[in-house]
């Protein structure tokens, strides 16, 4: 590991934090599921069925996930479905706005979002959406692919980059590598050996949050946040030799695709120290930090924009230019559903009034300008941020969406 790398993941012992896990009961995410729903039910434009989504498994650190169904016609009042519409205390558990649909995209859910635990809370009881087994392999390929271009792990390296530390975001990313390790399985692609080890370990390390002294919590934080993003890495690794078989890559190709400041800049051969090395030692905003991503990566998304040719406005505005030249194999059928299913989604959603949310979602902005805006003044009036930052990183979110309109 490069000394950028190390040094990066040490400093999280003595980081100073915020957004410290507190003890909180059980009965406490009972009583904020109970205003929620009051409160999202009494609405003029109200859902029509309300379900939660995983498990409280560590109360004080696990956050409430809900989807929302609306009926295809009126549009809601986001602002109404923001933590920040709710008292502190809800805030504490609820982190992030709902994941909102249409009852004409509720049959594709599994699809555009990897629901787990899912249980009905109030309206409609509605049947509970599956994918054909047709589908299964190529949809979860698709997934994963965009888990590990936009969100693994390279918002663990931000989130650990970050000051002050957010505590609850890097735990529940460091969580989420059980999903990552489930959609792999599905998709058909071996998982890393030492996965489950560090999964029990992130599980224990939640789990026993409050019983241990802050030092010795922080000090184990900071090895696993290393831990999982190596075995991130294996698992890119993993599914780049997969996909560079299937798709015929020769041996030593060395294809380069977009820039150093682009989300999806693709390099073969593809390593994971050399990416390491580049986003560790960055010196900008944490949340800007680029990634390298496979080659083999660019064939998926060509996969898409044939399906669905919106994706290749969001690949040129990245300065991707590639061409397909992959069937997609055993998972094309999938992928090309996942494609559909998710640009589905996206449209559908918006006419509603809600912004495209799940990770690559056609290019979108995951949340409108104004709600990261006012996200943003919060954590300039708690002293988190400074206003030169939010204003830098504002003008470089308003060239961006200049491309996705």
């Amino acid at each position: 590991m490069s000394d950028r790398a190390e040094i990066l993941f040490k400093s999280i012992g003595n980081a100073p934090v915020t957004d410290m896990p507190m003890q909180v009961p059980v009965s406490r995410y009972s009583d904020a599921i109970e205003l929620l729903v009051k409160h999202w039910t009494s609405l003029p434009v109200s859902p029509i069925a309300i379900y939660q989504i995983g498990q409280i498994t560590a109360p004080g650190i696990s956050d409430l996930d809900f989807v929302l169904v609306f009926r295809d016609g009126p549009s809601i009042d986001w602002s109404q479905f923001q933590p920040y519409s709710f008292p502190d205390w809800v805030q504490q558990l609820f982190t992030h706005p709902p994941y909102c649909c249409t009852e004409s995209a509720w049959s594709d859910l599994p699809v555009w979002f990897p629901i787990f635990s899912l249980r009905h809370l109030w309206g409609s009881l509605l049947n509970e959406p599956r994918t054909s087994d047709v589908y299964i392999c190529g949809v979860a390929l698709g997934m994963l692919v965009d888990y590990l271009i936009v969100k693994m792990p390279r918002d663990i390296l931000w989130i650990a980059k970050e000051r002050p530390l957010r505590l609850k975001v890097l735990l529940g990313m460091l969580h989420s590598l059980k999903y990552i390790v489930h959609i792999a399985e599905q998709a058909g692609i071996q998982i890393p050996e030492s996965s489950s080890k560090v999964i029990i370990s992130v599980d224990a390390l939640r789990s026993n949050w409050h019983n241990l002294d802050i030092a010795i919590a922080l000090e184990r934080l900071s090895i696993l946040s290393k831990e999982v993003c190596f075995i991130v890495g294996e698992q890119i690794a993993l599914l780049d030799d997969a996909l560079s078989r299937a798709i015929g890559l020769p041996n030593g190709v060395n294809f380069v695709c977009g820039n150093p400041s682009s989300l999806f800049w693709f390099k073969s051969p593809w390593l994971f120290s050399e990416a390491l090395e580049i986003a560790a030692g960055k010196e900008q905003e944490p949340s800007e930090i680029s990634w390298i991503n496979p080659y083999s990566y660019s064939q998926v998304l060509e996969v898409y924009t044939d399906e669905c040719p919106k994706f290749g406005k969001y690949l040129r505005a990245h300065g991707c230019k590639t061409e397909l030249w992959w069937s997609g194999d055993q998972w094309s059928e999938g992928l090309r559903y996942h494609a559909r299913a998710m640009t589905s989604y996206r449209e559908k959603a918006r006419k509603i009034g809600v912004p495209a949310q799940k990770y690559i979602a056609l290019g979108y902005l995951q949340e409108s300008f104004l709600y990261r805006l006012n996200g943003y003044v919060k954590r300039v009036a708690k002293g988190e941020v400074l206003i030169r930052d939010v204003l830098r990183k504002k003008t470089l979110e308003l060239k961006k969406s200049f491309f996705f309109k």
